[in-house]
């Protein structure tokens, strides 16, 4: 296991940008390949980001190239907001997605190629506003949840019939927590430490009230009417990258990259980063 201080903004998934000229710079209108397969990320920093010239970079996007080429594929890696990206793998064959957080939900809809990343889903409260609440099901139904519009843990709520506050961003999300919109945050351990310090807010009163569930982030391969056989050739160059040298420097040249830029625990195992913890309340 190789173990660096790193803080990093993971959104297991799931970013929608706050801005329509944010998300108009990530929406490639025309998702299209010549050979058929589909590669579409979500602008998800660090993981996958656009550089200085607008070309996707970032942990993830390097990974899945990797991945391409031990498969014999050379497509370029398109990107789009996450509602879109959901839309075109239920619909379409041959539509390769990351990083998709793996859920119950989507379990029969996908085939998942290779683990990337592990986050601790969770909710989150002003310091002292937890109320001893452990879990989802024992949370009060008066409560106000922060959330990402139409993400899976705004289903989650949707399904246990507690109220949402739904809203376009994270950075939204967290000003409803603090302006007291919202009793709640559901959000994860990276992106509530990356966000909250980006914020200008006090980052010290954001406590975590109760953990939701552990989960991993994937490649995952669109499953209605996609051949079988593109899934496990892809598992396999999945399995090829990750127990080569190769893949031991990608990891080593981006945990010294992020720990220029962030500082919140991240250790590598078995082929995934394991994101670090915020302390509970």
């Amino acid at each position: 296991m190789r173990c660096i201080k790193v803080s990093l903004f993971l959104l297991l998934c799931l970013l929608l940008p706050g801005t329509a000229a944010a998300q108009a710079a990530q929406d490639n209108t025309e998702l299209h390949t010549d050979d058929g397969l589909w590669v579409i990320t979500n602008l998800e920093p660090l993981f996958s980001e656009q550089d200085d010239r607008g070309r996707l970079t970032g942990y993830a996007v390097e990974l899945v190239r990797l991945i391409l080429a031990d498969a014999g594929f050379n497509n370029n890696i398109l990107s789009a907001p996450w509602q879109r990206i959901l839309a075109e793998s239920a619909e379409k064959p041959d539509v390769l997605v990351f990083s998709l957080a793996r859920t119950p939900e989507r379990e029969d809809q996908f085939y998942w190629i290779t683990p990337v990343t592990q986050n601790t889903y969770a909710f989150y409260a002003l310091q002292g506003h937890s109320n001893g609440v452990s879990s989802l099901t024992a949370l009060p139904k008066t409560s106000r949840v922060a959330v990402l519009e139409n993400d899976f843990r705004h289903k989650a709520l949707e399904k246990a019939g507690i109220k949402a506050v739904p809203t376009q961003s994270w950075g939204e999300a967290l000003q409803a927590l603090y302006n007291g919109q919202a009793d709640y945050l559901f959000f994860s351990d990276g992106g509530v430490n990356v966000t909250c310090a980006n914020s200008g807010f006090d980052c010290t009163r954001i406590k975590k009230a109760f953990v939701y569930q552990q989960a991993t982030t994937y490649v995952a391969l669109s499953k209605p009417g996609t051949n079988p056989a593109l899934a496990e050739r892809l598992k396999q160059a999945a399995r090829s990258v990750k127990s080569a040298e190769q893949y031991t420097s990608l990891v080593n040249e981006w945990l010294a990259t992020y720990a220029k830029r962030t500082a919140l625990p991240i250790s590598e195992e078995n082929g995934v980063l394991i994101l670090g913890q915020v302390n509970a309340d």
